[in-house]
């Protein structure tokens, strides 16, 4: 029996478990085990007898592989930089629609002319790959870590909130973000609302409005202490439609405003709307001088905090990972040590733990979440190319295509998460496209094999002058 198994098998006596069908959808999260500091982004159930866990992008280690400087991993124009520290590596803060459309952000340019963090959308099955916004800057609070792109649910658009403001953009990458165009009742926007006060910005369920972080004008004591009332820009917690009419404050005021506490920044923002209800994060009072926060519920029609003051949160929790259910009566989270993550969920009307994947699935040092109301993920069965024999020329590439096939036959995902890499000059690899092509005109074999949900599958590389044809057949096979 293998470790994995052993402490499978350990979760699954200690106490009665929930299982996928009770909870529903699925997890995406960092897809590497240990606490390598780059991240990729894998799909799994949230059911520790069947996980299913599939990688979904590319997973690469630390700044670059070899030849990273001979920029060979392309994604339409932009070229995979090369940096240390694990930088040009990562991919992380996804969220997928029911669609299976999925975006995310990724560092993967840093290190080159593109520098800076990107928004990029794909399929489930990881085609249809395409980069919709950035360069973003590195700046903090408000920077790169902020970014959480949200998907609509038919997967037509993505929305981000970044330096304050909301923007729209087509998920097919065929036009350009806008600005979102608030368009409040009675003509102009209104003091402290509208972009330069979003901080973060979810999809209803239905895809027919969208709540934000935001401000209202509120009348606030003029200083601690005060008798006096004035008028001031205070956090809210805001719905509108999709297109921008009806804007409204749907809670504001009283424990909202501790966002004023002294070092809370916007990437410890939580929000997320499932089944009427909107899962918040907001600041507490400082402890020492350390600003702390509180996860909470409310009702997304009426706006009243439900079950009262209970909080949700956990001391060795990642701040902007909360999420809920589909039915939304269960939150989940990533717990963490210095060294890895898993997630933990909890009832919301007990507080009881459902499922702990610590020693089950730990999900690297990097942490992040998204509990997508999505299908679960079919059992694996085996991971296939669609060459399996290529000879390369001057340069020229060949595009491989892992595909992984669930039992019954259907598509999981159209990619590798992972391969076995090599030295060999005459043959690079575009992990973000699988094309092989070769840049020396020795006559040798390499056999490079790529990796998906613990099977493998390999290709045999010749590199000539001219084209040849081989019928010869690597099968794929599971690792043990």
């Amino acid at each position: 029996m293998t470790s994995l198994s052993r402490a499978l098998c350990a979760v699954l006596l200690a106490a009665p478990l929930a299982s996928a069908q009770d909870l529903g959808g699925v997890f995406l999260s960092n897809a590497q085990d240990g606490s390598f500091s780059t991240t990729n982004i894998a799909v799994f159930n949230p059911d520790p007898a069947a996980l299913h866990k599939v990688g979904l992008t590319p997973r690469f280690w630390g700044g670059g592989r070899f030849f990273a400087s001979f920029q060979q991993d392309t994604l339409g124009t932009l070229v995979r930089g090369y940096a240390g520290g694990g930088n040009a590596s990562s991919s992380f803060n996804p969220a997928m629609a029911a669609s299976g459309r999925t975006a995310y952000v990724v560092d993967w340019f840093n290190g080159s002319p593109d520098n800076g963090y990107h928004i990029v959308a794909q399929n489930r099955d990881a085609t249809g790959r395409v980069v919709l916004a950035g360069p973003f800057g590195y700046g903090g609070g408000d920077g790169y870590q902020a970014l959480h792109p949200d998907v609509s649910p038919d997967g037509r658009t993505v929305i981000y909130s970044f330096g304050g403001n909301l923007y729209r953009v087509p998920a097919d990458g065929s036009a350009a973000p806008e600005p979102f165009p608030f368009v409040p009742p009675g003509g102009p926007v209104p003091e402290c609302v509208g972009n330069g006060n979003v901080t973060r910005a979810v999809f209803s369920p239905d895809g027919t409005r969208i709540a934000y972080y935001g401000l209202s004008r509120q009348q606030l004591p003029a200083a601690p202490g005060s008798p006096d009332l004035v008028w001031q820009c205070a956090r809210a917690v805001r719905v509108m439609n999709a297109d921008g009419t009806n804007d409204r404050a749907l809670s504001e005021g009283g424990f909202l405003n501790q966002t004023t506490a002294s070092g809370w920044r916007a990437d410890e923002i939580v929000l997320d709307w499932k089944a009427g209800r909107l899962l918040i994060s907001t600041p507490s009072v400082p402890v020492r001088g350390t600003p702390t926060f509180q996860v909470l519920l409310l009702d997304a029609e009426t706006g009243a905090r439900l079950y009262g003051d209970r909080r949700f949160d956990a001391g060795n929790a990642d701040q902007d990972s909360y999420q809920l259910s589909p039915d939304g009566l269960h939150v989940a989270h990533m717990a963490n040590s210095p060294s890895t993550s898993w997630v933990v969920v909890r009832n919301v009307e007990t507080l009881e733990e459902a499922l702990n994947f610590q020693g089950v699935l730990n999900n690297g040092r990097q942490s992040f979440l998204d509990w997508a109301d999505a299908p679960l993920v079919p059992e694996p069965a085996r991971l296939e190319l669609s060459q399996t024999h290529i000879m390369t020329w001057r340069g020229r590439g060949v595009t491989i295509t892992p595909t992984l096939y669930a039992t019954d036959g259907s598509v999981i995902v159209r990619a590798a998460d992972d391969w076995l890499d090599s030295e060999d000059t005459f043959a690079q690899l575009n992990a973000f496209t699988s094309t092989i092509w070769g840049t020396t005109q020795n006559r040798r074999d390499l056999v490079k094999c790529f990796r998906s949900s613990g099977f493998e599958a390999c290709v045999r590389v010749q590199n000539v002058h001219t084209p040849q044809v081989s019928a010869e057949v690597i099968q794929g096979v599971a690792e043990e």
